[in-house]
C-alpha cells in the first residue's frame, strides 16, 4: 500500500503535468490551423497565474513548484506568440 506522502507526490506531479501540458494540444493546434478561436484573455491569464505559481514556488524554495511552472510559463508564452503570428498573417 502506498504511504500518504507518496499519494501526495504522486497527486501533486499529475496535477503539475496535467497543468502544464494542457497547452501543448493547443499550441499544434494553433500551427495547424491557426489562432482564431483561441483569446488573448484567455493566455494572459494563464501565464499570470503560471508566473505567480513560479514566483511562490522562488520565494518559497520549492522545487517542484519550479519545474512545473517554469516550463508551462514557457508554453503560455509559445502559445502567446504563435497566435500573434498567426494574427498578423492575412486571411485569404
Amino acid at each position: 500500500m502506498m504511504s500518504l506522502a507518496s499519494c501526495k507526490s504522486l497527486i501533486g506531479a499529475s496535477a503539475a503535468v496535467c497543468s502544464t501540458g494542457m497547452l501543448v494540444p493547443q499550441l499544434i493546434k494553433m500551427r495547424r490551423f491557426g489562432a482564431r478561436d483561441l483569446s488573448y484573455q484567455m493566455l494572459f491569464l494563464y501565464l499570470a497565474g503560471v508566473v505567480l505559481w513560479l514566483m511562490y514556488g522562488i520565494l518559497m524554495h520549492s522545487l517542484p513548484l519550479i519545474i512545473s511552472n517554469a516550463p508551462a510559463a514557457c508554453l503560455a508564452i509559445a502559445c502567446i506568440a504563435t497566435k500573434r503570428r498567426f494574427d498578423r498573417v492575412p486571411q485569404s
